[in-house]
């Protein structure tokens, strides 16, 4: 099992009774509740919370129990909790209020401090609530680690593509670490991409103050100013300019917005939000084209290159599809 997906696997009753609710258990899943639920001690606290959770169905709405609800939030608020979506951890908190008041000693809310993996499968965006208030968008194919405690607030982007809206909390800065880069923010909004040779950072609103790590270590910290996007190659210097903000983050929208860019790139964009792959053959990677696509639209983008007339397309058994040089006309 990966770490990932280890960081991601329930240790206690409530955990694994969401997990249920929610939806069919993944074969890691299942083979993780198997050997959690093997235990007597475990299998009783699951039996007990289920017995709990069927008496109180259909009272999560009664006046008191929604008062008991925004307590329990804003108590919580600073809190890592392990299940992530809301309507669960709503009810969650609920049960734990009335269980609370009914008596019941044996169940209780427990907080595991410690990093918390997140990610997004190919051509998927997800959007992650942190305890703090703040917002991550993943982009396709995209994975974050975030640690949020009483006197920190770190994510490292591990893979992909990820925008932030930084909840404001001045005695906590929200750092991303991004390969060789430190961007720290304390109540904004902005984007981290990583690609195969740089690292793009855009703002939208607020102020960021990016550093330099490792191989950067030549550059001095820089602070952006909204419409800013910062480009960072490894050996580089930084470079800074103006964006329109709109087109560089259409990804929000599913959208892939391009301006004279050429096929290769756009080639390279389209193979993250897609498992069928365009391989483009060098001759024909430095042709350029403008175009607005739908990310997982690679069909669109093909028919394009073709009648344009900038190379022609083949597709292989596997689904592949390359993009080959137009034949010589006799």
């Amino acid at each position: 099992m990966s770490s990932a997906q280890n960081s991601q696997i329930p240790n206690d009753a409530p955990g694994w009774y969401a997990r249920h609710r929610r939806g069919e258990l993944s074969s890691v899943e299942a083979e993780a509740f198997a050997r959690w639920v093997a235990e007597d001690e475990n299998r009783t606290a699951f039996e007990r919370l289920g017995a709990t959770w069927q008496a109180l169905d259909g009272i999560g709405d009664h006046p008191a129990i929604a008062r008991l609800r925004k307590k329990s939030r804003i108590e919580c608020q600073d809190r890592h909790v392990w299940v992530t979506s809301r309507p669960a951890v709503a009810a969650l908190l609920a049960l734990f209020a009335v269980v609370s008041l009914a008596g019941l000693g044996w169940l209780r809310f427990e907080h595991h401090a410690g990093e918390r993996t997140y990610r997004s499968a190919i051509g998927e965006r997800s959007t992650i609530e942190l305890s703090d208030g703040s917002v991550v968008i993943l982009d396709t194919d995209s994975i974050v680690q975030v640690q949020i405690e009483q006197g920190l607030r770190s994510v490292k982007l591990v893979q992909g593509r990820a925008y932030f809206h930084v909840a404001k909390d001045p005695k906590r800065p929200f750092v991303v670490r991004a390969k060789a880069m430190a961007v720290t923010a304390l109540g904004t909004q902005f984007d981290v991409g990583l690609r195969p040779d740089q690292t793009e950072v855009v703002l939208t609103e607020g102020r960021i103050r990016i550093e330099p790590k490792g191989l950067f270590k030549s550059n001095l910290p820089v602070v952006l100013s909204p419409g800013q996007q910062l480009v960072a190659a490894a050996g580089e210097q930084w470079k800074v300019k103006p964006i329109d903000s709109a087109i560089a983050l259409s990804w929000l929208k599913g959208k892939l917005v391009f301006s004279s860019a050429t096929i290769g790139t756009i080639s390279e964009e389209l193979n993250r939000y897609s498992r069928q792959k365009i391989i483009v053959d060098p001759s024909v990677a430095q042709g350029s084209m403008s175009a607005v696509l739908d990310a997982t639209d690679t069909e669109t983008f093909v028919r394009s290159v073709e009648a344009m007339g900038l190379a022609s397309a083949e597709i292989s058994p596997d689904g592949t599809i390359r993009l080959e040089p137009l034949p010589k006309k006799n």
